[in-house]
């Protein structure tokens, strides 16, 4: 049975995809830890995507320390956006808290993103990153993707690839085994599918961190292939939602 409170009067699944992440990994999982631990009902899954640097040991030792921390380990490496569908896919609580593993998010945002949600009677409430801290260039695409998704779809959004949300398992069901069309956007095609379907998407801000260690986001000199092809998987999108 579900426990509940006033405060939190649904169980909450934190899903995150992990890939090499060795510096900081043992800081984000204590911080989100220690976020979830008032909770009545909740649940900490990693999924983790054949990391070579030494993350995998770290999650192990982590495990022991960390009774209700469970880790999904993959013996090789799908990809970042296989990685946050399978996070996605492991969730059993009625609200699913996903973020990225990077450590520029805020695990003390949760309790405003959650209220906001129980509030508003949303069916995702999306962080949006302000002030965002990431480079020049990763702030360019992600206004470019921005409006990419107002021109093809209406859909008006700050941040719609954020890596920071809350949804309920009721929408991940339905929307999740839908969204196999965006190369590396799994969370943008979720979203425009999501309001396609006609969920109710809220938005609201969230504190931002500058990244430490290594980025592995997309090279600036890639960005034009990566703006093809993602105007491609819109249209492709746009005719099939229409179809439908």
């Amino acid at each position: 049975m579900t426990k509940v409170n006033s405060r939190y009067p649904k169980s909450v699944s934190l899903v995150m995809p992990v890939y090499n992440e060795a510096e900081i990994i043992k800081e984000v999982v204590e911080k989100y830890y220690q976020q979830l631990s008032p909770l009545p009902d909740w649940e900490f899954v990693i999924s983790e995507d054949g990391s070579t640097d030494g993350t995998k040991e770290i999650l192990r030792e982590l495990i022991r320390t960390h009774p209700r921390l469970r880790v999904i380990f993959g013996n090789t490496r799908v990809g970042a956006a296989q990685a946050q569908r399978n996070c996605l896919k492991t969730a059993r609580k009625d609200i699913i808290w996903y973020s990225d593993s990077d450590n520029q998010h805020d695990p003390k945002d949760f309790t405003k993103l959650y209220r906001h949600l129980i509030d508003q009677n949303l069916d995702m409430v999306i962080g949006n990153k302000l002030p965002r801290r990431d480079p020049l260039y990763r702030i360019l695409l992600s206004n470019i993707l921005n409006l990419l998704v107002f021109v093809v779809y209406g859909i008006q959004s700050r941040d719609i690839n954020s890596g920071f949300r809350l949804l309920t398992r009721s929408l991940n069901e339905e929307i999740l085994p839908l969204t196999n069309t965006f190369p590396g956007l799994v969370l943008t095609e979720f979203t425009i599918r999501a309001k396609h379907a006609g969920y109710a998407i809220g938005q609201i801000p969230v504190t931002h961190f500058p990244r430490i260690g290594q980025s592995r986001a997309i090279k600036p000199q890639y960005l034009l292939s990566l703006i093809s092809s993602i105007l491609l998987a819109m249209i492709k999108l746009r005719v099939e939602l229409w179809q439908h």
